[in-house]
């Protein structure tokens, strides 16, 4: 027969149970983690720059290079300009004035006003040729009048107002040379007339067109005891 050598069975049950214990060692390279790392391999950016390879702004530039050969300003008409002489200034024509003589007044001849203004808008034509004036009529006793003449009641003269005898053409500050003196006025009133020369100022006469009368004229328009003539008239003859 055979011969068999026995085994005890607790000496099997080890065996057959604590063998595959070891052989199934876990080795270092059989971690509990994955083998792939948390974060992937890959960086968490990407790999291309945040921002594009091409510039922000475009590569053509904003202003557009084909500007037009064409000048901007119009062309200006050189035939308006004025002509520039050497010394740059344009050419001015001016009339020369007239060339003054040795007293310092122009060759022209030059009209001086003599006297004083003429405030009356009459024209000194008008009174010569017989302007009629209206104004009021009075006496007085005579005597040296401002002409330089001496009268009585009996003359046949007035005074007339000092408003017309200062403001007379050609009157100065000396009343005997006064252009008004010795002028002949006719004078009516009442349907009269009377014919006197103008010998004297009336100072005290209210109207360019009064005159004061000597006794004798006065009563040829009315008689003394009236006083005053309102609406008499008169001209120079």
């Amino acid at each position: 027969m055979f011969g068999f050598k026995l085994i005890p069975l607790v000496a099997l049950a080890t065996s057959a149970f604590a063998s595959p214990l070891i052989s199934e060692t876990v080795s270092t390279s059989e971690l509990a983690l994955p083998t792939d790392s948390i974060l992937p391999i890959d960086s968490i950016l990407p790999t291309d720059s945040i921002l594009p390879t091409d510039s922000i702004l475009p590569t053509d530039s904003i202003l557009p290079t084909d500007l037009p050969t064409d000048s901007v300003l119009p062309t200006i008409d050189t035939s308006v300009l004025p002509t520039v002489t050497d010394t740059g200034l344009p050419t001015v024509n001016f009339t020369v004035p007239p060339i003054a003589t040795e007293t310092g007044l122009p060759t022209s001849d030059i009209i001086i006003p003599t006297g004083v203004p003429d405030f009356n808008t009459t024209s000194l034509k008008a009174r010569q040729t017989g302007q009629t004036y209206t104004g009021d009529a009075t006496f007085y006793t005579p005597g040296l009048g401002a002409c330089g003449e001496t009268d009585n009641d009996n003359s046949f003269i007035a005074a007339a107002s000092f408003l017309l005898f200062d403001s007379f053409p050609g009157a100065t500050a000396n009343p005997n040379n006064n252009p008004i003196c010795g002028r002949s006025i006719t004078a009516h009133a009442n349907g009269n007339s009377v014919t006197v020369k103008i010998t004297d100022r009336c100072a005290g006469c209210q109207g360019q067109g009064d005159l004061d009368f000597s006794p004798a004229a006065f009563q040829q328009l009315a008689p003394l005891s009236v006083g005053r003539i309102h609406g008499m008239t008169w001209s120079f003859n």
